[in-house]
């Protein structure tokens, strides 16, 4: 594999989302055309596997090969109804209880990157992203409230209480570290 084909799929896996073509050729450094056949290498080499490349014509994505769409719906159901890990289930609460919250937040508050967790969590429909005041904040969701059988993250348990405390934690080790 050439180093541009490589850094084209490695950019396509990474971001996770679609990209501008725009964007690619800056980053790759490289001409329309050369992008256009770097997509379309890269797209035959996908051609038998469990990944393809999505172009809508000014976005390319990676994206599961759609013939294996029925074996993901099955794993993922598996992975929605396991139990939630242990780090799963403090990351929930931290959001439940201190959201909305911006990651970098959050991280501190574990004191590690939630970024896997963050992901899972959001595929199971648990919490999402939301836009507040320019950042993106964390929120559970409607569907985590209706599971507990709750209308609001205020009628947690203790939310008050717990809620000052996450807060007075984060403020308080956060003046520590600049001192």
């Amino acid at each position: 594999m050439n180093n541009a084909l490589a850094q084209l799929q490695a950019i396509l896996f990474t971001n996770g989302a679609p990209i501008s073509k725009k964007r690619l050729s800056v980053l790759i450094g490289c001409g329309d055309d050369r992008l256009e056949d770097l997509i379309n290498e890269l797209r035959d080499t996908c051609r038998d596997s469990g990944v393809t490349v999505l172009d809508d014509g000014s976005r390319v994505a990676l994206a599961t090969n759609p013939a294996l769409r029925e074996f993901i719906q099955h794993t993922r159901s598996e992975d929605q109804n396991a139990p939630l890990s242990k780090a799963s289930q403090e990351t929930l609460s931290i959001i439940a209880y201190a959201g909305p919250i911006a990651k970098v937040d959050l991280d501190f508050l574990r004191g590690v990157n939630t970024q896997y967790t963050v992901r899972r969590l959001a595929v199971r429909g648990l919490i999402q992203e939301q836009k507040e005041g320019g950042k993106k904040m964390l929120v559970v969701t409607v569907d985590f409230l209706s599971h507990l059988g709750l209308q609001k993250t205020k009628d947690l348990p203790d939310y008050k209480t717990v809620r000052r405390d996450i807060l007075e934690g984060l403020r308080a080790t956060k003046k520590k570290m600049e001192e």
